[in-house]
Parts: structure tokens; C-alpha cells; sequence
């Protein structure tokens, strides 16, 4: 885990953000959990608590959650591995919001559980529902349709802005 702050000169608080890092085997392709493998290493970073839950935990959409239109990944979403690059899978979930939603709140926190791999030209839809417990919450399956795996679970927090844009 990799935790920040933002902050003005003056010391106030901007933000802060969390991020957790992964170690994947080359051979074969499966996640090795940075947080075990590395502990031997940083003892500095062992007590840090970071204010995002363990992504592990992120809930799956549910399966009749609303599904976006089918989409197609470009040559402008793929990293130097020709792999779809991390940044893209928020693009897509955050498009798939009505303007008027987006114009009138603001993410609080983003979560992010990356599972599989999407590369050049396969077919993704997004299916979103809203969190059974709290409903300011979304739970978006990133879906690759030809074999309907799950390639990324977000979970965004959202809040109504005060001032009404439209």
C-alpha cells in the first residue's frame, strides 16, 4: 500500500489517495500480493492504514444491474504491453453516467479491483448497479463479452454537490 497527502503550502488538507501495487509472475500471469511478498523487505510501511478497504472485498454488480452500450478497446486504451492500461478502466465506468449526474455530484472515493487482463479489439460492456446497503455507492463489472468474464470491479462514492449546474 502506497498512501498520500495532499496538501496547500499552509499545511491544509487537499485529499489524500491510496494506492495497493501488485507483483505478477511473468510465467504464470497470476498475482503475487505485494503486501506478503514484500514485508521482508519495508517494515517501515507494515503499520500504515490506509483509508480504502481491501479491495479484495469489492462487491460484484449486481447480475440485473443496467448494462452499458458495447464498446470495443482502441489502440489509444492499450499500455506498452498491449494490454488495456489501468487509467481507461475508470474512463469507461465514469462514461457510462448521465451529464446531469456527473454535473451535480462528485466521487468521494474510487476502488479499484483489477482480475483479468482486456486487450485490442475485445468486445466490453459495463454493468452498474447501485449498492444494496448505501445507496450513495456504485458497483460497476467490467465485462468482456465474448466469454462474459469480470475484468475490473469499481466501486465509486458519490456525493450531491451543493450547487445545481443543469
Amino acid at each position: 500500500m502506497r498512501n498520500y497527502e495532499l496538501m496547500y503550502k499552509d499545511g491544509r488538507k487537499i485529499g489524500s489517495a491510496s494506492s495497493s501495487w501488485l507483483i505478477i509472475d511473468r510465467t504464470t500471469k497470476r498475482i503475487q500480493r505485494p503486501d506478503i511478498f514484500l514485508q521482508k523487505y519495508n517494515r517501515e510501511n507494515q503499520s500504515a492504514e490506509s483509508p480504502v478497504r481491501n479491495p479484495e472485498k469489492l462487491q460484484e454488480s449486481l447480475l440485473n444491474g443496467q448494462y452499458s452500450p458495447l464498446f470495443r478497446v482502441k489502440i489509444n486504451d492499450l499500455d506498452i504491453n498491449l494490454h488495456t492500461n489501468n487509467v481507461n478502466y475508470i474512463k469507461w465506468v465514469t462514461d457510462t453516467y448521465d451529464l446531469n449526474f456527473m454535473l451535480n455530484h462528485r466521487a468521494c472515493s474510487a476502488e479499484i479491483n483489477y482480475l483479468a487482463e482486456a486487450i485490442f479489439g475485445d468486445e466490453i460492456a459495463i454493468r452498474t448497479s447501485a449498492d444494496e446497503a448505501d445507496g450513495r455507492y456504485f458497483n460497476h463489472s467490467v465485462i468482456r463479452m465474448t466469454d462474459k468474464k469480470e475484468l475490473c470491479r469499481v466501486r465509486i462514492d458519490w456525493k450531491e454537490t451543493d450547487i445545481k449546474q443543469i
